[in-house]
Formats: structure tokens, C-alpha cells, sequence
């Protein structure tokens, strides 16, 4: 393990011991000056206080108070940056929210993929297309979709619009939330395109609880409505600048003020990484994405560098394992962390390793989703550790991007709107909620 810095700062990450993974090549440095200096001027897109109320919850997860639900687009435009947009992500979060707590009896803490997720990993700088070589799209922060070699060239410029449209996106949702959004009698006033049969089955679920709340006379009763914020740190120049000092509730300590929860990706969370060394400096509650091939000694490191006092409610391990390999891979490290006695929070994201190619798109199968849910429920239980919550790659848009019966591989393409991913669509979403809420149950 690369020795840690002598004392951690914000530039501590630039030093050359540290790899700077997935980063776009800035062709304009004097641009990014520039840029950088102005976004380090901009106010906190979230503030220090919002995110210690999330360590405070968080610890609330871990002990199995509450369960985590994690949720939103792979990717994030700024074209698809719409009033309609975030109102109906936000709609799928908090119905799948109401049906969880409703069957699964237990609180749910929210957390959006939203408000930064504009940059994206990708499996090569370059790409070619027809027959010429281009910049890979990374993001919308970094270049655009457009498959030509002018529009696909890194511009520092656009760190500069997602700073404003996340700061737009956070304004709406605070909105949604104080105008009442969460009110239990609220939760199904703005419909989605869901089948009868599902419609049905939602409206029954919700008579039932209505009726159990007049009875209790809890009519006032709100849902929870707190949103926090996150998205993966990938852009190093980005979240370095982000990165404000606080001592309002803790002295002289530092927060990533770009979301309230921070992830470090699959691909960026090298014991060398300069992702590493630039969060294991922040408050935050970070993240670690975990996949199939991870050495348990790695994840050891990674989280002890990263969480140094062993802290509760500041370290998630996304487990990202795939229903094929699951079973194999994720013991060794729940019983390395045991050994150690480490402080984490565990959570399954079944998106990522269920990914395969049909024809011309990438896709996922909801019964693989599935499946994967209720193994890493099966192996956390017998392993004694808690399974404490679902990290989903999902939208409130009318897409058909994942599969969910064996006619569906037809319609792929039809409602294919994804820059990245694949995400489950509104019935999808609710679906998943309906078979995490039968797991917790059980």
C-alpha cells in the first residue's frame, strides 16, 4: 500500500505516487485554470450540516433501523435536466419508499442519483467510429454524446454547467420536499405508466395502510421526506475544487460540498488511487464499489484508509458482484471485515454485473436483479452482518431499457434513451420495491 501523505490536503491527490484513474485529457489547461478557480468562488451545492444529518442516518441503517434505498439515472444530461424529469424520479423514489415501509415495515432513508451524476468511467479513452478514432463520451460534464470528433473533445467549460444544473436540480427538489411532495396522501396524486394489474395491486397496498393510519389517528402522518444527494467523484478537478471547510459542527474539518454521499467506482478504487487520497480527507460518507474480482486485504485498506477512526455511518461497500458470481465472491470479504472489526454499511447494487449485449444494446434481465437481491439478503443473514439497503440504476421516464419477460428482447430499442446504462423504468422499480419489501418481511 502506497505510504499516505504526511498531512492530507486538497491537492494532496495531485502528488505522482497516486494514479489519476479515468480522468479526461484536458487539451485547454489554461481553460481549466480558469474554471476551477471559478467553481472554488461558487457557493456549496450542499452544506456540511445536511450531510452530518446523513452520517446520523446512515448509522441508523447500519444497526437495521432503517434500510437504504439508492436510487437514479446512470448518467445524467443536461438536456433531460426537466422540471418533468426530476419530479418523476422522484416520484418512483418515494413510491417505492412508501411501498417498502408499508410491507417491509421499515424506515427508508433516500438517496438519489442525482444532482452531479454527469460523468462516467468508461472502458477506453478512445473509441472508433466510422472508422475514425474519437473521445469516448464521459459524460456531459466532460464532452457531448454526439458521435463526431468536435463535439467529443474534453471542455473544462462544461464543469462549469454542472455545477448549475445540479444547482437547479437541488433547488427543485428542496421545493418538492417543503411543498409537501412526501405527504402520505401525496404519494400517488402524479401517476405513472404502470399496467393495471400493478396499478391494482399499489392501490390495494395503499387502501390497506390508509386504513391503518385513520385508525391510529396518525391522518397528519408524513413519509419521510428528506432527499440526499450523490454521485460518483470521478472528476478529480471537479471535486477537488468542491471540497469547502467547515468548523460549524466539527473544528477546522473539510466536506465534499458537491453531493452529501460520495462514491469511489470499480475502476477507481486502486489502493494507489488518487480518488482515495483526495475523500479520505472529507467528512462524507463515501462509498466503494465492490465487484466480483475484489481481494478482501484490498477492501481491508481501502476502508481503513478512508474511515481511519472507524467511524459508523461513513463507510458503504456497494456490493456489485452479479447473480453468477455472488455466492463465491462476497463471504470472503464480509468475514475479512469481521476479523477486522470494521464499521460498514452493506449494500447490493445488482445492475452492474447483470449487464449483457443483445443485438445492438446493452441490457439487463429483472429477474437476474431479482435473484442477486435475494442472494446477498441470503448470504448477509448467514453471515451475520445486516443487509442494509439497494443501489439501483433506474428512471421515472417511459424507457424500455432492461428486460423483464421472455417477449421483451423484441421491444429493446423501441424506448432506448440511456447515454450509458441500462435502468429500470417506473414498473420495474416498483416491482424490485415489491420484492425487497417481501425480504424484509420475512
Amino acid at each position: 500500500m502506497t505510504k499516505l501523505s504526511v498531512k492530507w490536503t486538497t491537492e494532496s491527490y495531485t502528488a505522482n505516487k497516486f494514479e489519476k484513474l479515468q480522468q479526461p485529457v484536458w487539451s485547454d489547461q489554461k481553460t481549466l485554470k480558469s474554471v476551477k478557480k471559478q467553481l472554488k468562488n461558487m457557493p456549496p451545492l450542499v452544506f456540511s450540516g445536511e450531510i452530518e444529518n446523513l452520517r446520523n442516518e446512515l448509522k441508523e441503517v447500519e444497526c437495521g433501523n432503517r434500510f437504504l434505498l439508492h436510487g437514479g439515472s446512470c448518467a445524467e444530461s443536461f438536456k433531460d435536466s426537466t422540471g418533468t424529469n426530476i419530479r418523476d424520479d422522484l416520484n418512483v423514489l418515494t413510491k417505492m419508499s412508501f411501498l417498502i415501509n408499508a410491507i417491509g415495515e421499515k424506515k427508508v432513508l433516500k438517496i438519489g442519483r442525482i444532482a452531479g451524476q454527469f460523468a462516467k468511467p468508461r472502458s477506453s479513452t478512445y473509441e472508433t467510429i466510422d472508422g475514425k478514432q474519437i473521445y469516448s463520451y464521459r459524460g456531459d460534464m466532460v464532452n457531448d454524446f454526439e458521435p463526431n470528433q468536435q463535439a467529443r473533445i474534453p471542455n473544462p467549460e462544461k464543469m462549469l454547467k454542472g455545477y448549475f444544473y445540479s444547482a437547479s436540480t437541488l433547488n427543485l427538489l428542496r421545493g418538492f420536499v417543503e411543498g409537501g411532495y412526501a405527504s402520505l396522501k401525496s404519494v400517488y396524486k402524479w401517476p405513472l405508466k404502470l399496467s393495471k394489474q400493478m396499478q391494482t395491486k399499489i392501490d390495494s397496498i395503499q387502501k390497506a395502510f390508509h386504513m391503518f393510519m385513520d385508525m391510529h389517528k396518525m391522518k397528519g402522518r408524513h413519509l419521510d421526506s428528506r432527499y440526499f444527494t450523490s454521485h460518483e467523484a470521478l472528476l478529480l478537478d471537479y471535486e477537488e475544487v468542491m471540497i469547502r471547510k467547515s468548523s460549524l459542527i466539527k473544528k477546522d474539518t473539510w466536506y465534499g460540498c458537491s453531493a452529501h454521499l460520495l462514491w469511489i467506482g470499480e475502476r477507481t478504487r486502486s489502493i494507489n488511487s488518487a480518488h482515495i487520497e483526495l475523500l479520505r480527507g472529507v467528512e462524507n460518507p463515501i462509498g466503494i464499489k465492490i465487484g466480483p474480482k475484489a481481494v478482501p486485504s484490498d477492501v481491508i485498506k481501502i476502508v481503513k484508509t478512508l474511515n481511519i477512526k472507524n467511524e459508523s455511518g461513513k463507510i458503504l461497500l456497494i456490493i456489485r458482484m452479479g447473480s453468477k458470481n455472488i455466492k463465491k465472491s462476497l463471504t470472503p470479504i464480509i468475514k475479512a471485515v469481521q476479523k477486522e472489526k470494521l464499521n460498514v454499511i452493506w449494500i447490493t447494487d445488482p445492475m452492474h454485473e447483470n449487464t449483457f449485449k443483445t443485438g445492438n444494446h446493452k441490457t439487463r434481465d429483472v429477474c437476474e436483479i431479482k435473484k442477486e437481491i435475494t442472494l446477498f439478503f441470503g448470504i448477509c443473514t448467514k453471515n451475520s452482518v445486516i443487509p442494509s439497503g439497494v443501489h439501483l440504476e433506474m428512471t421515472g421516464k417511459n424507457v424500455y431499457e432492461c428486460i423483464d419477460n421472455k417477449h421483451s428482447k423484441k421491444k429493446l430499442g423501441e424506448k432506448y434513451h440511456t447515454l450509458c446504462d441500462p435502468r429500470l423504468n417506473a414498473e420495474q422499480s416498483i416491482s424490485v420495491a415489491l420484492h425487497i419489501a417481501e425480504l424484509l418481511k420475512r
